[in-house]
């Protein structure tokens, strides 16, 4: 968990933890859902923000299940194709404002799943001059060519303000450091964190997960948990997966997840004729379960910051 000066963050009496338009429900959004399961622990009337673009939003959901109080940032709809991106921001940027002014927050708690995405966030706290914390989960290389010098400059100037920021690892904080062309020990490195109560919660016996799914005893397990994004590198399983098999007729891929490929790689295993030979979970809240019950964990992303998964992966052995 993030640690910061407790005279200037903890001890508010209100706080909003910001994350800009969730599609899914990934690392970025858990990593918000755990500050304000945290900041409510130390006494904090806390609120999990973000914007809901329509009915179908997984964080809304879970927030209701949970019981998180959580409330909707109002968001500009890009109705309008033609609409230039930075005019887009400033609209949005607006919105916030007038979002906080309601919500009068003390302090400020957000958490960017990439580089490119929420500066509307930070313009808006800047504006306001709000204390804010910003954890940036991941940047790519490929930000250094496909970030443009406007963004570059808002995010510069909404550093000045009353802001802390911080990543998750090293090569993270050089990224940043670069493209944003800031020196690098501005920005303070938390990585993730584990929970190694998570372990206690699965207790089934190995081959469970595989009954369950109709595969027999003898064949092996070879899990993928990630998002169904091209960052997380299914392709690539999936172009080997014919020579695997061929080879290998013992295993069996269970592949946990959601996301915008989810439906589209579901119907390329099916076009293979290879969906006897891996299966779909979709979401599930039993990672550690699936992790145990696992022969080996295959995680092929091609750029990541300190994903949870392989700290649980490790845990699981």
């Amino acid at each position: 968990m993030v640690k910061l000066d407790k005279d200037n963050f903890y001890n508010k009496k209100r706080i909003l933890v910001l994350t800009p338009c969730p599609s899914i429900l990934g690392g970025s959004e858990r990593a918000a859902v755990s500050y304000v399961k945290h900041f409510k622990d130390l006494g904090a009337e806390v609120f999990f923000c973000f914007e809901k673009k329509d009915n179908k939003c997984p964080v809304d959901d879970y927030c209701q299940q949970k019981g998180i109080p959580y409330l909707n940032i109002p968001i500009a709809h890009r109705t309008c194709c033609k609409i230039k991106r930075l005019f887009l921001i400033i609209t949005q940027s607006l919105l916030t404002v007038f979002f906080l002014i309601r919500q009068k927050p003390d302090a400020i708690q957000i958490v960017l799943p990439w580089l490119s995405s929420g500066p509307h966030l930070l313009i808006a706290a800047r504006i306001l001059n709000i204390p804010t914390n910003l954890r940036f989960s991941l940047v790519c290389s490929e930000n250094k060519s496909n970030t443009p010098g406007w963004h570059v400059r808002l995010f510069r100037w909404a550093f000045k303000g009353r802001q802390i920021w911080n990543t998750l690892s090293f090569d993270n904080r050089c990224l940043i450091a670069e493209i944003l062309k800031l020196d690098k020990d501005k920005i303070k490195v938390i990585s993730n964190a584990y929970n190694p109560k998570l372990k206690e919660l699965s207790q089934k016996p190995h081959g469970d997960l595989a009954r369950s799914l109709g595969i027999g005893d003898n064949v092996k397990l070879l899990l993928t948990v990630a998002r169904f994004t091209y960052q997380k590198g299914y392709k690539h399983i999936i172009y080997c997966l014919p020579a695997l098999l061929r080879e290998f007729e013992d295993i069996c891929f269970v592949w946990a997840g959601c996301g915008e490929l989810y439906d589209e790689y579901k119907a390329c295993i099916k076009a293979l004729g290879l969906d006897s030979k891996v299966f779909f979970l979709g979401y599930r809240s039993d990672i550690m379960y699936c992790l145990k019950q696992a022969d080996l964990f295959i995680y092929p992303t091609e750029s990541d910051g300190s994903p949870n998964i392989l700290f649980e992966a490790v845990e699981a052995r």
